[in-house]
This record gives structure tokens, sequence and C-alpha cells, in this order.
């Protein structure tokens, strides 16, 4: 028979979306069409949730912010992908770009 050991605890607190302003929501695209935007609010409401969380909780040994995180390329915006080499195989302005890079540290 198993036996469920326990360990690890943790409290995860998520932010507010972005359009949910509690009366109405809407997507997070609408309220702030750049992901830069997106990302930098993101950021901020986590940081004032942090520090809220420090001020008013007791016994909390950590707070910090978390978050995934994928690359993606610059040129084409696709998702990041290397081959064996380390060359991109998303686009040719990437492949350009990383061969130049590569006869420049040589």
């Amino acid at each position: 028979m198993k036996k469920v050991k326990a360990e690890n605890f943790r409290v995860v607190v998520e932010p507010r979306g972005l359009g949910d302003f509690g009366y109405v929501r809407t997507s997070d695209s609408f309220a702030y069409p750049k992901q830069k935007d997106q990302e930098k609010e993101y950021r901020n409401r986590c940081d004032d949730i942090i520090e809220q969380i420090k001020r008013h909780v007791d016994n909390i040994r950590c707070v910090e912010m978390l978050f995934d995180s994928e690359y993606i390329c610059e040129h084409c915006g696709c998702i990041w992908g290397e081959d064996e080499n380390g060359e991109p195989v998303c686009c040719g302005k990437a492949q350009e770009e990383f061969r130049e890079n590569m006869l420049i540290k040589k």
C-alpha cells in the first residue's frame, strides 16, 4: 500500500489579469496591446503583491516572483530553436546573424 509523504509546502499567489477590472473582464492584449507592456505591468503587479505580503503576513521564509519564459527570435517572432551546433533553425536572418557572429569570434 502506498503512503503519501507531504513536503515542500508553498502558497502560490497569482496576479489578477491585466484586463480584469473587477466589474468587467477583457483580454490582456486588449488592455495592453504590446507584449513588452504586458510583461512590465505583470512584473509591477507581482512586485506590489510581494511588498504587501511582506508587510502584512507573518511566518514567511521567502517571497519571490517566478515566471515561465521562452526564447523568441527577434527577427521573425517564432519560438527560438537551435540545431546540435547551436545554430538557430527559425529564419534566414537569425542564421545569417549567427554565422556572422561565429566569424567575428574566430
